[in-house]
């Protein structure tokens, strides 16, 4: 595998990880958001 290939694999494993890890944090958004939806209604 040429040099290039590997970068954009590796490259595109960070992407990856990136969006798993944007997935993550609008769940963690979307929990908060709904616990100050519940304050609010307190």
């Amino acid at each position: 595998m040429s040099k290039a290939s590997k970068k954009i694999r590796k490259i595109k494993d960070q992407i990856d990880k990136l969006e798993e890890t944007e997935g993550d944090l609008l769940n963690q958004l979307d929990e908060a958001i709904d616990e100050l939806d519940e304050e609010e209604d307190e």
